[in-house]
């Protein structure tokens, strides 16, 4: 009887072990108080995402009626033997003439006309090459040629009001001559208002021939420099 007593006991005692061993666990668990060296995390914590504002200009200057020159560009030929041809180098400003041309290479025109039809009313660009000189000695015989190029906007399309695309002309300037040679020359009607631009920045869009009595002395190099002259001509016949 003793020993059935205390089999029941022993299987008694089990039972409350697992049906609660959560008090068990508890009784193994340390309390922590103030002391302890614990990371506490709160909802303050800093946002990356704070909104922050900051002011620019902006600005456009809005052309009505008018016809203007906006760029002419510089050309460089970098060296080149006496009695040869030379292609362009680049498009940079070296020498001592103060010039408004840019070193992109660009050449830009804006239409805001129309005539009595409502059509662009057609202009004429062109260009004189003045002496080439070294020194203050000048020295004739330079010939510079403008290669054909294509004519766009803004947005690269042709400006063509026609299937034709539109390009600049080929044109031979000769140093020292006077002589004015047409560089753009647009039929009323024939192309759309707005920037008109063309770029001369390829090796091959322009070169120079370098006459013979340009030599130097033996063993020498000697720079010549020159400038050209744009004189934009529109057609007047204009509302």
């Amino acid at each position: 009887m003793k020993l059935s007593n205390l089999i029941f006991s022993t299987i008694v005692s089990l039972s409350v072990l697992f049906m609660f061993p959560s008090v068990a666990q508890a009784d193994t668990t340390n309390t922590l108080d103030n002391s302890d060296n614990v990371d506490i995390f709160t909802s303050n914590t800093p946002d990356d995402s704070e909104v922050q504002t900051a002011t620019s200009n902006v600005n456009v200057t809005v052309v009505t009626g008018l016809l203007t020159l906006d760029s002419v560009p510089n050309f460089n030929f970098g060296n080149g033997a006496s009695g040869s041809t030379v292609n362009l180098k680049d498009n940079s400003s070296d020498g001592n003439i103060i010039v408004d041309g840019n070193s992109q290479g660009t050449l830009q025109v804006t239409e805001s006309r129309q005539n009595s039809e409502g059509k662009t009313p057609g202009f004429n660009l062109s260009a004189r090459l003045n002496g080439f000189n070294s020194n203050g000695n000048q020295i004739n015989g330079f010939t510079m040629t403008l290669n054909s190029e294509g004519l766009y906007d803004d947005n690269g399309d042709n400006i063509s009001t026609n299937s034709d695309k539109l390009t600049t002309n080929k044109a031979k300037l000769v140093a020292g001559s006077d002589q004015e040679t047409s560089v753009i020359n647009l039929a009323a009607g024939s192309y759309k208002a707005g920037t008109i631009k063309s770029s001369f920045t390829d090796s091959d869009s322009a070169s120079m021939y370098i006459p013979k009595k340009a030599d130097t002395l033996s063993k020498s190099v000697k720079k010549y420099e020159s400038s050209i002259v744009w004189t934009l001509t529109p057609t007047p016949s204009v509302n």
